[in-house]
Protein backbone atom coordinates (compact mmCIF):
# COMPACT_ATOMS: atom_id res chain seq x y z
CA UNK A 1 0.00 0.00 0.00
CA UNK A 2 1.19 3.50 -0.63
CA UNK A 3 2.57 5.43 1.47
CA UNK A 4 3.20 2.10 4.32
CA UNK A 5 6.87 0.38 4.23
CA UNK A 6 5.79 -3.12 2.57
CA UNK A 7 9.76 -4.45 2.08
CA UNK A 8 13.24 -4.58 4.73
CA UNK A 9 13.96 -1.05 5.38
CA UNK A 10 17.65 0.15 5.06
CA UNK A 11 19.47 0.41 9.11
CA UNK A 12 19.81 3.88 10.01
CA UNK A 13 23.49 3.63 10.10
CA UNK A 14 23.33 2.67 6.76
CA UNK A 15 21.29 5.35 5.40
CA UNK A 16 23.60 7.63 7.17
CA UNK A 17 26.64 6.44 5.48
CA UNK A 18 28.48 9.40 3.78
CA UNK A 19 27.95 7.88 -0.05
CA UNK A 20 24.36 7.40 1.01
CA UNK A 21 23.11 10.07 3.31
CA UNK A 22 21.57 12.22 0.29
CA UNK A 23 19.22 8.96 -0.68
CA UNK A 24 17.85 8.54 2.84
CA UNK A 25 18.11 11.73 4.53
CA UNK A 26 16.51 14.27 1.69
CA UNK A 27 13.67 16.04 3.17
CA UNK A 28 10.07 17.57 1.57
CA UNK A 29 9.98 21.04 0.95
CA UNK A 30 7.04 23.28 1.41
CA UNK A 31 4.99 23.58 -2.08
CA UNK A 32 3.03 26.52 -0.93
CA UNK A 33 3.03 28.46 2.70
CA UNK A 34 -0.55 27.99 4.16
CA UNK A 35 -3.05 26.28 1.70
CA UNK A 36 -5.07 23.81 1.56
CA UNK A 37 -4.69 20.63 -0.13
CA UNK A 38 -6.80 17.94 0.97
CA UNK A 39 -5.94 15.55 -1.16
CA UNK A 40 -3.33 14.47 -4.23
CA UNK A 41 -4.49 15.89 -7.62
CA UNK A 42 -3.69 13.85 -10.39
CA UNK A 43 -0.02 13.69 -11.81
CA UNK A 44 0.58 15.66 -8.05
CA UNK A 45 4.49 14.48 -6.87
CA UNK A 46 3.77 13.29 -3.61
CA UNK A 47 3.56 9.90 -1.60
CA UNK A 48 0.17 10.85 -0.28
CA UNK A 49 -2.56 8.67 -1.09
CA UNK A 50 -5.97 10.83 -2.49
CA UNK A 51 -7.67 10.10 1.08
CA UNK A 52 -5.28 12.12 2.81
CA UNK A 53 -4.07 15.16 3.36
CA UNK A 54 -1.02 16.58 1.68
CA UNK A 55 0.75 18.63 4.25
CA UNK A 56 4.32 19.03 2.43
CA UNK A 57 5.67 17.29 -0.36
CA UNK A 58 7.98 17.76 -3.47
CA UNK A 59 10.75 15.78 -5.75
CA UNK A 60 14.14 15.81 -5.47
CA UNK A 61 15.35 13.78 -8.69
CA UNK A 62 13.82 10.26 -8.18
CA UNK A 63 13.14 10.76 -5.16
CA UNK A 64 9.64 12.00 -3.78
CA UNK A 65 9.18 13.28 -0.19
CA UNK A 66 6.03 13.80 1.80
CA UNK A 67 4.19 14.78 4.78
CA UNK A 68 0.92 13.25 4.74
CA UNK A 69 -2.10 12.90 7.21
CA UNK A 70 -5.32 11.32 8.11
CA UNK A 71 -8.36 13.71 7.40
CA UNK A 72 -8.75 13.65 10.59
CA UNK A 73 -5.34 13.94 12.33
CA UNK A 74 -4.83 16.40 15.69
CA UNK A 75 -3.08 15.93 18.44
CA UNK A 76 -3.91 12.62 19.78
CA UNK A 77 -6.27 11.34 17.13
CA UNK A 78 -5.20 10.49 13.09
CA UNK A 79 -1.34 9.91 11.88
CA UNK A 80 0.66 12.60 10.49
CA UNK A 81 4.20 10.73 8.30
CA UNK A 82 6.86 11.70 7.04
CA UNK A 83 7.72 9.47 4.06
CA UNK A 84 10.60 9.43 1.74
CA UNK A 85 11.86 7.07 -1.79
CA UNK A 86 10.66 6.81 -5.23
CA UNK A 87 7.61 7.14 -5.97
CA UNK A 88 5.26 4.61 -4.71
CA UNK A 89 7.80 2.72 -2.78
CA UNK A 90 8.79 4.68 0.35
CA UNK A 91 12.40 3.63 2.18
CA UNK A 92 11.96 5.64 4.71
CA UNK A 93 8.69 6.80 6.94
CA UNK A 94 8.78 8.22 10.00
CA UNK A 95 6.73 7.20 12.55
CA UNK A 96 7.30 3.74 11.14
CA UNK A 97 2.91 3.03 12.21
CA UNK A 98 0.14 5.41 11.59
CA UNK A 99 0.09 6.81 15.25
CA UNK A 100 -1.34 10.36 16.40
CA UNK A 101 1.62 13.30 15.86
CA UNK A 102 1.71 13.49 19.55
CA UNK A 103 5.38 13.29 20.89
CA UNK A 104 6.57 12.96 17.57
CA UNK A 105 6.89 16.55 15.60
CA UNK A 106 7.27 19.44 17.23
CA UNK A 107 6.25 22.81 15.59
CA UNK A 108 8.31 25.98 15.17
CA UNK A 109 7.78 29.73 13.16
CA UNK A 110 10.64 32.08 12.24
CA UNK A 111 10.31 36.55 12.08
CA UNK A 112 12.04 38.82 10.57
CA UNK A 113 11.85 41.97 8.42
CA UNK A 114 9.83 41.37 5.24
CA UNK A 115 8.42 37.83 6.23
CA UNK A 116 8.56 34.92 8.32
CA UNK A 117 7.93 30.95 7.86
CA UNK A 118 7.80 27.84 10.19
CA UNK A 119 9.34 24.29 10.46
CA UNK A 120 8.60 20.96 11.87
CA UNK A 121 11.36 19.01 13.48
CA UNK A 122 11.03 15.36 14.65
CA UNK A 123 14.07 12.63 16.00
CA UNK A 124 15.33 9.51 14.52
CA UNK A 125 17.89 9.68 17.76
CA UNK A 126 20.97 10.87 17.46
CA UNK A 127 19.38 12.47 14.57
CA UNK A 128 17.48 15.92 14.28
CA UNK A 129 15.17 16.95 11.32
CA UNK A 130 14.12 20.37 10.59
CA UNK A 131 11.74 20.37 7.62
CA UNK A 132 11.58 24.61 6.80
CA UNK A 133 10.07 27.14 4.95
CA UNK A 134 10.59 30.70 5.19
CA UNK A 135 9.95 33.55 2.67
CA UNK A 136 11.88 37.28 3.24
CA UNK A 137 13.47 39.94 1.35
CA UNK A 138 16.29 38.21 0.84
CA UNK A 139 16.57 38.22 -3.28
CA UNK A 140 17.77 40.31 -5.83
CA UNK A 141 17.68 43.67 -4.82
CA UNK A 142 15.85 42.73 -1.53
CA UNK A 143 12.92 41.02 -4.04
CA UNK A 144 10.48 38.63 -2.37
CA UNK A 145 12.16 34.68 -2.51
CA UNK A 146 11.41 31.92 -0.16
CA UNK A 147 13.35 28.83 1.53
CA UNK A 148 12.20 25.84 1.72
CA UNK A 149 14.37 22.42 2.79
CA UNK A 150 15.72 20.37 5.51
CA UNK A 151 18.39 20.58 7.94
CA UNK A 152 20.05 17.43 9.49
CA UNK A 153 21.40 17.68 12.92
CA UNK A 154 23.30 15.42 15.31
CA UNK A 155 23.61 15.97 18.78
CA UNK A 156 23.28 19.77 17.92
CA UNK A 157 25.53 19.96 15.00
CA UNK A 158 24.78 20.37 11.62
CA UNK A 159 25.30 17.32 9.62
CA UNK A 160 23.39 18.01 6.41
CA UNK A 161 21.54 20.49 4.23
CA UNK A 162 18.90 20.05 2.03
CA UNK A 163 17.19 22.76 0.07
CA UNK A 164 14.21 21.93 -2.11
CA UNK A 165 13.81 22.35 -5.84
CA UNK A 166 10.32 23.29 -7.25
CA UNK A 167 8.99 20.67 -9.84
CA UNK A 168 5.90 21.13 -12.36
CA UNK A 169 4.29 18.85 -10.73
CA UNK A 170 4.08 20.90 -7.28
CA UNK A 171 1.59 19.59 -4.80
CA UNK A 172 -0.02 22.09 -2.60
CA UNK A 173 0.36 21.80 0.93
CA UNK A 174 -1.05 23.09 4.72
CA UNK A 175 1.91 23.31 5.85
CA UNK A 176 2.55 26.37 8.77
CA UNK A 177 1.08 27.93 11.75
CA UNK A 178 -2.63 27.64 10.97
CA UNK A 179 -2.70 23.88 10.29
CA UNK A 180 -0.37 23.00 13.09
CA UNK A 181 -2.95 24.97 15.55
CA UNK A 182 -5.53 23.49 14.24
CA UNK A 183 -4.40 19.73 14.97
CA UNK A 184 -3.36 20.80 18.68
CA UNK A 185 0.58 20.14 18.11
CA UNK A 186 1.34 22.78 21.29
CA UNK A 187 3.22 25.57 21.57
CA UNK A 188 5.74 26.44 18.62
CA UNK A 189 9.10 26.75 19.22
CA UNK A 190 11.68 30.06 18.16
CA UNK A 191 14.87 28.03 18.85
CA UNK A 192 15.84 27.47 15.31
CA UNK A 193 17.96 29.11 12.99
CA UNK A 194 17.99 28.83 9.64
CA UNK A 195 21.74 27.39 8.73
CA UNK A 196 23.34 29.97 6.03
CA UNK A 197 23.61 27.08 3.30
CA UNK A 198 19.72 27.83 2.64
CA UNK A 199 20.57 31.59 1.41
CA UNK A 200 22.76 33.35 -1.44
CA UNK A 201 25.98 34.67 0.56
CA UNK A 202 25.33 37.99 1.73
CA UNK A 203 21.47 37.33 1.47
CA UNK A 204 20.73 36.03 5.00
CA UNK A 205 18.21 37.66 7.09
CA UNK A 206 18.62 39.72 10.33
Amino acid sequence: MLGRWTHPAPSLATCLAPNLLTSCLLAPCLLALFLLAPGAAAGSVTHCDPAETIVYSCASGKQIVSLCASRDVANQSGYLQYRFGPKGKPVLVFPADRTPPDHHFVPGNFSFAGGGGAYLQFEIAPYTYTVLSAIGNWGPRGAKATVDGVSVQKQGKVLANYACRADANEAEGEFGPDFFEKIGLGESRTDFEIPDAFFKKGSRPR
